[in-house]
């Protein structure tokens, strides 16, 4: 009472309102007493510093913060007293004993998994845990285990009992048991042990093993024989079963005597059977009482083949008329060309109307790409540009059509710009699959390529043959199919009567160096003014229809006559080079010339050279190589045949190539009237229009027609090709 009177004469203040207060502040005054270490006691005393600075929400959650530690870190110690129920030695110190907390907790949760994994094994619902002295049992069985694994490894008795099969603890003890069965039913076919051990010698045992051989092939071969019998004979196998064995004996070898008409028996059985199940009894009932078999399979076949006939014609009623349908081919191909006409005046007259009005761009200055097809975009319908003017200065939007030409020729990124046009072609060569290459031709997908491999210029089917993946009209006449002759001289003179003979012939001559192309001209000049050449033709010829060039160059002109000095390329082996150089030489209308002064094609054996010689050398059935697989056409090629014409496979589309008197023809059939319509126009448009126009006759014939046979297919042929060359 003496210090509440001297705390009220000090602070005019009654201590009794603030006894709670004064309370927190002893204990807190008599914890920071208990406090030993120096850092704690600062670390606690900046604490309520801070505390005392920050506002009163931040103080209250501060306040319970240190609420919810306290009831943990008193949780703590419930735990340490309940461990130490259960004989757990614990310190008494705070962090040591969290970390001890933690190592058995991790050991709790590893006693609970391996009693889980074990309850899995031992299988007993009974028991609520797993016992220690399961898990010593567990213990004893995996050493024991590792014991007779150990002494199986250490055992010499059973690897020399066992060879091979003995393998420690991996040995498959089935494997050995059925040796042991095999070995002892083995030993009771004999008397006695001394004959079992006579059997292991060599030579009786090679015996031995011959004789069972053989006794497996007999057994097998009775096996055959009894299926045969059994399922012929399906109600008297108990006789063949209990039978005396040598009477089955007997038996079977009667059997096996006629064992070919056995098995005769039982396919006609089984060919019966079929018949049955598809209730063509008739059929079968024909079959049975024929009197003249010889008559069956012709009777069949015309049977069959009658009623197929009928049933197609009324399907198809328009196949009678097929005469028609080849007119309707002729009206459409004929509208088409209509078409194509007015399309094309209706494109010029809108190009004339929109060009109309000319915008000159005379006198105006710093005029940039953009600005000048803006302002020229009635008078400039084409636009020819490289890929950096495209990608630097063009709007490729503003453009209906790109055409990108020599793409295989630069990287893909080059046309960055050029390929976001709406419509897009892309023109180049095709590259081959196997050369790694990253320009737009090997970009596109093999579906998006129209493969342009197709020559309209007539050229000789023996040169075609050698032109890989490319296809083409050929010559009308089989002579000038060859396409290939070697000269030895003269070869300047064979070039001057070309030009005596026609003014208009064009020839690439391939000769390499200066010195030897220069030669030629003055050979040629002095030959051409021998044979009264005017000088005006001359020049012409030198400087229009004749090309001397060096064939690696590979620049020459679209000529009849490709004419090629052997001498200078004869060594050529390098296969790239050897295909290109084939290449430019078979492109040609008329022949290729090989001018082999020397012999080369006879004395050298170089890749140019062997590919020349297989040209050279083509035996004339090769011009018309490839197989025929309609048999329809081969039977009418047949018929032509005996009709005086020889008869090829057609070349592209045709069905067939005939030829008489070195003039070819062609024969165009239909046959399949279940195609769809726009497959038989593209035929007739892309195969008869086109070769009719390049004077190579072609007979369409209809082949499937119920008024036609092959006879007078044949001589519809053989009429139509005598009317067209009377008509000549």
């Amino acid at each position: 009472n003496k210090l509440k009177k001297k705390y009220f004469d000090f602070t005019n203040l009654d201590i009794d309102e603030f006894e709670d207060d004064y309370t927190n502040i002893s204990l807190i005054s008599d914890y920071l007493d208990s406090l030993k270490d120096t850092l704690y006691f600062k670390n606690v005393v900046s604490f309520f510093k801070d505390n005392n600075r920050i506002g009163k929400k931040a103080f209250n959650r501060t306040r319970n913060s240190f609420s919810i530690f306290l009831v943990s870190y008193k949780e703590y110690f419930n735990i340490h007293a309940i461990y130490k129920n259960y004989g757990f030695n614990l310190s008494e110190e705070f962090t040591e004993f969290y970390y001890e907390i933690i190592n058995i907790n991790n050991y709790l949760q590893k006693v609970f998994s391996s009693n889980d994994r074990v309850a899995t094994v031992v299988k007993d619902d009974t028991l609520d845990y797993i016992s220690f002295k399961t898990y010593l049992d567990i213990r004893d069985s995996k050493n024991a285990i590792i014991s007779i694994t150990d002494s199986l490894k250490l055992n010499d008795d059973y690897r020399e009992i066992y060879g091979e099969m003995y393998n420690e603890g991996l040995t498959n003890i089935n494997a050995i048991s059925r040796v042991i069965q095999n070995f002892g039913n083995y030993i009771k076919c004999f008397i006695d042990d001394k004959n079992v051990i006579e059997t292991l010698k060599i030579d009786k045992n090679f015996k031995l093993s011959n004789h069972l051989n053989r006794c497996l092939e007999v057994s097998d071969e009775i096996n055959t024989l009894f299926q045969h019998y059994s399922k012929v004979f399906k109600f008297g196998v108990t006789k063949f079963l209990y039978a005396d064995y040598s009477e089955t004996i007997d038996y079977m070898s009667d059997l096996l005597k006629s064992e070919e008409e056995l098995i005769a028996y039982l396919n006609i059985v089984d060919g019966l059977q079929v018949i049955y199940d598809n209730n063509l009894n008739k059929l079968a009932d024909y079959i049975l009482f024929l009197k003249e078999e010889d008559t069956l399979v012709n009777d069949f076949k015309y049977t069959y083949f009658s009623n197929l006939q009928n049933l197609f014609l009324e399907k198809y009623e328009n196949i009678n008329n097929y005469l028609e349908i080849e007119e309707k081919l002729k009206e459409v191909v004929v509208l088409e060309k209509e078409i194509i006409k007015d399309n094309t005046l209706n494109i010029v007259n809108e190009i004339r109307k929109n060009t109309g009005n000319k915008f000159s761009i005379h006198n105006i200055n710093e005029l940039d790409y953009k600005a000048y097809l803006h302002r020229t975009k009635n008078i400039k319908n084409l636009v020819l540009a490289p890929t950096s003017i495209v990608n630097h200065y063009l709007d490729i939007n503003e453009f209906d059509l790109v055409i990108i030409d020599d793409a295989h020729l630069l990287d893909a990124n080059e046309y960055n710009e050029a390929i976001k046009g709406k419509q897009v072609i892309i023109c180049g060569e095709l590259q081959l699959q196997s050369v790694a290459s990253n320009n737009l031709i090997s970009r596109m997908r093999s579906n998006s390529i129209i493969n342009m491999n197709y020559r309209f210029i007539p050229t000789p089917k023996n040169l075609l043959n050698y032109m890989d993946g490319s296809l083409g009209l050929i010559k009308n006449t089989f002579s000038s199919n060859k396409g290939i002759k070697v000269i030895t001289n003269s070869i300047l003179d064979f070039v001057t009567n070309l030009y005596i003979n026609n003014d208009h012939v064009l020839i690439n001559i391939f000769s390499k160096g200066f010195n030897g192309q220069k030669e030629i001209y003055e050979d040629l000049t002095n030959l051409f003014i021998e044979k009264d050449f005017s000088k005006n033709k001359i020049i012409d010829i030198f400087a229009n229809k004749l090309n001397v060039v060096d064939l690696s160059i590979g620049y020459l002109y679209h000529s009849d006559y490709n004419i090629i000095y052997l001498e200078d390329y004869y060594d050529v082996d390098s296969e790239p080079l050897v295909n290109n150089m084939i290449d430019y030489l078979l492109l040609c209308k008329e022949k290729l010339i090989i001018y082999d002064n020397k012999g080369y094609l006879e004395q050298i054996d170089s890749g140019f050279v062997n590919i020349l010689n297989k040209i050279v050398n083509s035996p004339e059935k090769w011009l018309f190589n490839d197989r025929i697989v309609n048999k329809s056409v081969v039977a009418l090629g047949k018929l032509l045949i005996s009709k005086g014409y020889n008869a090829f496979p057609g070349h592209d589309e045709l069905s067939l190539t005939l030829e008489k008197n070195d003039k070819l023809y062609g024969v165009l059939l239909f046959s399949d009237y279940m195609r769809n319509n726009y497959e038989m126009l593209n035929e007739y448009r892309d195969y008869y229009n086109l070769f009719i126009k390049r004077d190579f006759n072609v007979i369409i014939a209809w082949i499937n027609s119920e008024e036609n046979n092959l006879d007078e297919i044949a001589n519809k042929i053989i009429k139509e090709i005598t009317d067209g060359e009377n008509n000549k």
